[in-house]
């Protein structure tokens, strides 16, 4: 229905909401969620997120047992990750901020929590020079926020410029099986983008103005909600997940018009993305004992 995006998380405490669609400061929203529990999240009555007679739909994310702080930047954060998604909150203008991935994060949604800003997001389909907002419509900007630094496997770069506000960051990065981040060429027509996986949650932007559509598994993947808008969804009837990606099944204006670009992030089913997350740690900590074993020889 016609109600705002709320964004939760552990670092910042339960009803300490974030709104996708407008750039209004953390409000704290009694009756939200109202805690974070193991296998999930508690909630109150307020309206955004439980009232009678209403279907809501929530996309969660694992961010790990605990709450480090990180000093591999020149600016110390507060990271919760589980090596493939992280939340980093930090307080600073400009450096470089750890993100506590065993990656360079391919996408990184960031807002100021205590100012009226914009929603900045990077895109590395995009590069460090570019950005998208997620409040707004708007086409990809040419920007100095990432210092015009590529992240790296410990740390995105970050330019307040002069600005001292506490940020929250929201990171991902690309894990085979789980999650996969790209850009694709709009037909017109039907189209396949491959990701490697059934996803669950896909969201499709163009870099042109366009609205951020999200699709899901648990609505029908072919109805759109919009992180920019407070609208109710709509059924687009225009994409459908596949075993191995989604397909766009005809031209939609936001989605797959011929001529023109989309970045999208796709993410797959909890039980594969599980898999593979098991599977990333396995495989790095493999790593660390063969460079362990090297360093005794």
């Amino acid at each position: 229905n016609g109600y705002w995006h709320g964004l939760y998380d552990t670092l910042r405490g339960p009803e300490h909401e974030l709104t996708s669609n407008i750039t209004s400061p953390e409000s704290i929203r009694d009756d939200s969620v109202t805690a974070f529990t193991s296998d999930g999240f508690t909630l109150g009555n307020y309206g955004d997120v439980n009232i009678a007679n209403t279907d809501f739909i929530a996309g969660c994310f694992d961010g790990g047992d605990a709450t480090v702080t990180n000093n591999d930047g020149t600016i110390e954060s507060q990271v919760r990750s589980n090596g493939n998604f992280s939340v980093v909150k930090w307080t600073g203008s400009s450096g470089t901020t750890g993100h506590g991935l065993l990656n360079p994060p391919s996408l990184i949604i960031s807002k100021a929590t205590d100012a009226s800003t914009e929603w900045f997001i990077y895109h590395a389909s995009l590069g460090s020079d570019s950005r998208l907002g997620f409040n707004s419509s708007g086409e990809v900007t040419p920007t100095g926020a990432w210092s015009k630094t590529d992240p790296t496997d410990k740390v995105f770069s970050y330019d307040g410029d002069g600005q001292t506000d506490t940020q929250i960051a929201y990171c991902w990065a690309e894990t085979p099986g789980a999650s996969s981040f790209g850009r694709y060429p709009g037909t017109g027509k039907r189209n396949t983008v491959e990701t490697g996986f059934r996803p669950s949650f896909v969201m499709i932007k163009s870099i042109e103005q366009g609205n951020w559509y999200m699709f899901d598994n648990a609505r029908g993947a072919s109805k759109a909600l919009y992180a920019n808008l407070s609208e109710a969804e709509a059924e687009t009837g225009a994409i459908q997940f596949e075993a191995n990606g989604f397909q766009l099944l005809f031209a939609l204006p936001g989605v797959n018009e011929s001529n023109v670009t989309y970045i999208y992030a796709a993410f797959a089913n909890p039980e594969d993305a599980a898999f593979a997350q098991r599977r990333l740690r396995m495989e790095a900590r493999q790593e660390e004992r063969q460079q362990n074993e090297t360093r005794l020889r």
